[in-house]
């Protein structure tokens, strides 16, 4: 009985200290974390392009086959891609020519779309023109689309800026 009472009170002392508002480890801290929104993915230009430069003109006539391509988006439309990369901010001047004989039924339409996917489409002039106006910025890609509806179709497009 000498060697239970030690024992009770052992076992007394240990559950009052347990009980006790002093733990010895403190309790961990939970923080949540921050989580910003990704960016957003860049427009995805289209395929086959051709370069469109500053002061630069670029003449077409529209064969068939590979040379006479559908829009990516547009199965039965054709279209023509061009891109332009200003080095300063300006307004981007994009005027577009046809010969009227070789689309007859309709004008042609010029698009431009930037790189988060904004689009502007052309103002018609009289007779065989388009044109465009755009602020753009020093750098960033610019994706001018010539669309048509007839093969042999003839045009120029060309671009300066203000």
């Amino acid at each position: 009985m000498h060697r239970i009472l030690p024992a009770i009170g052992c076992i007394a002392l240990l559950s009052t200290a347990c009980s006790q508002a002093s733990p010895v480890f403190p309790s961990p801290q939970i923080t949540t974390p921050t989580i910003s929104p990704a960016p957003a993915a860049p427009f995805a230009f289209a395929q086959p392009f051709t370069f469109l430069t500053i002061g630069g003109q670029v003449h077409r006539k529209v064969g068939s086959g590979a040379e006479n391509p559908d829009c990516v988006d547009f199965p039965g439309w054709g279209c023509h891609y061009f891109r332009i990369t200003p080095s300063t901010d300006g307004v981007l001047e994009v005027v577009l020519t046809w010969l009227l004989e070789s689309q007859p039924s309709q004008p042609l339409d010029l698009s431009s779309t930037d790189s988060r996917g904004g689009t502007t489409w052309s103002n018609y002039g009289p007779g065989s023109r388009g044109a465009l106006s755009i602020p753009v910025k020093a750098g960033s890609t610019y994706q001018m689309t010539v669309w048509y509806t007839f093969p042999g179709v003839e045009f120029e497009i060309g671009a300066s800026l203000q």
